[in-house]
């Protein structure tokens, strides 16, 4: 006789309207704001609930774990074990708000919760996430004077709540958008970088008390005039730092130090784990309960949201959101490692990678619709100049992220945007299951020989290739019905080498023209090789090109 399941009651919560407020910011240290306010909503949800009487699945933050950054998601699931009041909860967590924050409307956030009962913690997360992905499309309209408070908590330099909480003083330095682009400068010259900051930081306090003291100007006429002249002189202190950076620095001084990375990173497949947690099988065939495999993965995201924080502040990056496998951060294009190597926004990437993988998540795979899901990571990133409107490069990352990215096919990709100050974009996207594109990419950058090649030369051999997609088309199907591969690889490489030859003139270079030609020659190899078109193959091979001139330091500056 089978014995009747009994079902447990879980409760699940999301909070928001958390993009809404964080398009509110026009500098990091309000995007920051913005999102340890929503990290802070969550915890503090999470604290309220008495711990005899529910279970947290998810989020599992540890205590000791940084408070500096945003680690709290936007969603949790819990087990009740006895009963309890949402509401009061809610309520507790309001009184906290008014007695944190003041006089902010605690209804500009939504707080959306459901409660349920199923026969285990797969069947509740499956159908408390469809529940909460409903309530979210029910987002009420705001009263202006609601996002008014909201507005006026993040945008405080001064005495905010938000710093006192995350770092013990009401005042805390969170670097400007060109301190952040030109951090590489402080690795290879400390005191000079600062001398320069300093510098710059007497000229603007000067200037403020000018302009304090100018408002004592009886005369309306003349407090005008003033008003004008500060907007002038102070209006931008990022503009006035980066001249007098590139002024200091001269050569060292490169264009993609005016030029910020703003990313969003997300798990691939870690909400169809999550929603069926009773298919997820380990690659060394470990078997766990629901619950204990819900709350080891939980763990584990909280780590590597930690360790993600680290890394990306080791990159002289400034970490805004780490939610488990949701990141949003903002980074400098170059950085230095600690031996004083160049490494790129993509060589964070893989650093993040690695982390991620050396946590065990590579281990846990689904097995859904024929196809097996794994753990990776998948990432957008906005490569944009630093007076560029944050919220719209924050907005492009994100579009990157879901709309190009995750749609590469077995995820696991990179997708940017590099859209320079004169207005021109190039876009690319690869996977990172793509062994042998990465290798290819990686040994392109390792041959842009900076110090030898003319950034004319570089940017000549990315449009005769762009251009070039009849020939290059004809030479990619004209080894495709050759029987053997052994046939189609001597095939190919023989008419690429004549098309370097004649369009790219190979023989007539130099040594350092030749080891770029070859690793171009390399990357379109193996490219040619894909199934993609013709069109899509040259589109990606130009904007890595032109991707790898910048970030190698080859691109003239045009900007001023």
């Amino acid at each position: 006789m089978n014995k009747m399941k009994i079902n447990k009651k879980y409760i699940g919560i999301t909070i928001g309207p958390i993009y809404k407020t964080l398009s509110m910011a026009s500098k990091p240290r309000q995007l920051w704001s913005a999102s340890y306010l929503f990290s802070y909503l969550m915890r503090t949800l999470v604290e309220k609930f008495p711990s005899e009487k529910i279970c947290i699945l998810s989020p599992l933050v540890s205590k000791d774990e940084s408070r500096k950054y945003g680690l709290y998601p936007d969603r949790l699931f819990a087990h009740v074990e006895n009963e309890i009041s949402i509401e009061d909860v809610i309520k507790d967590t309001k009184t906290e708000f008014a007695e944190k924050f003041g006089p902010i409307d605690f209804k500009y956030f939504s707080i959306y919760s459901a409660e349920i009962e199923a026969e285990d913690e797969a069947a509740a997360i499956r159908e408390l996430n469809g529940i909460l992905d409903a309530l979210e499309l029910h987002q009420l309209a705001l009263l202006d004077s609601q996002e008014k408070s909201i507005r006026e908590l993040i945008f405080k330099r001064y005495d905010s709540p938000l710093f006192q909480i995350a770092f013990g003083e009401g005042t805390f330095h969170i670097e400007s958008l060109s301190q952040i682009s030109s951090a590489q400068l402080e690795q290879i010259n400390k005191t000079k970088y600062s001398g320069v900051i300093d510098s710059e930081n007497r000229k603007n306090e000067k200037l403020k008390k000018e302009s304090i003291a100018a408002k004592n100007v009886e005369r309306e006429g003349e407090y005008k005039k003033s008003l004008i002249l500060k907007k002038d002189r102070i209006g931008d202190e990022d503009d006035l730092l980066i001249k007098s950076l590139k002024k200091e620095f001269g050569e060292e001084f490169k264009t993609y130090h005016k030029y910020v990375c703003i990313v969003h990173a997300d798990g691939d497949n870690m909400g169809k784990i999550f929603n069926d947690i009773d298919k997820v099988k380990h690659v060394d065939g470990i078997e766990s309960s629901q619950r204990e495999l819900i709350r080891t993965l939980s763990c584990r995201l909280a780590g590597f949201a930690e360790e993600s924080c680290k890394l990306i502040e080791a990159f002289k990056g400034l970490p805004i959101y780490a939610g488990g496998d949701d990141l949003v951060f903002i980074a400098p294009v170059v950085s230095n490692d600690i031996l004083g190597n160049p490494q790129t926004i993509f060589d964070l990437v893989k650093t993040l990678d690695d982390k991620f993988n050396s946590l065990g998540f590579n281990n846990y795979f689904i097995c859904k619709d024929g196809e097996k899901n794994t753990l990776s990571m998948s990432y957008g990133i906005a490569i944009s100049y630093y007076k560029y409107p944050l919220s719209e490069a924050l907005e492009m990352s994100r579009n990157l992220l879901f709309n190009t990215a995750k749609k590469v096919k077995n995820k696991n990709a990179i997708a940017w945007n590099l859209m320079k100050h004169s207005g021109s974009v190039v876009s690319g996207q690869y996977s990172k299951s793509d062994v042998g594109f990465v290798a290819a990419f990686n040994n392109l950058l390792e041959n842009i020989d900076a110090g030898v090649l003319k950034q004319n030369y570089v940017s000549a051999v990315a449009h005769k290739i762009s251009c070039s997609n009849t020939i290059l088309d004809i030479i990619k199907t004209a080894s495709e019905s050759l029987p053997t591969e052994e046939d189609r690889l001597s095939v190919l490489k023989l008419r690429l080498d004549a098309f370097f030859e004649k369009t790219l003139e190979y023989t007539s270079k130099n040594a350092a023209g030749k080891r770029y030609l070859d690793a171009v020659h390399a990357l379109l190899m193996h490219l040619l090789q894909s199934e993609e078109k013709i069109e899509e193959i040259t589109s990606n091979v130009y904007a890595i090109l032109r991707t790898s001139k910048f970030i190698k330091g080859l691109e003239e500056d045009h900007d001023e």
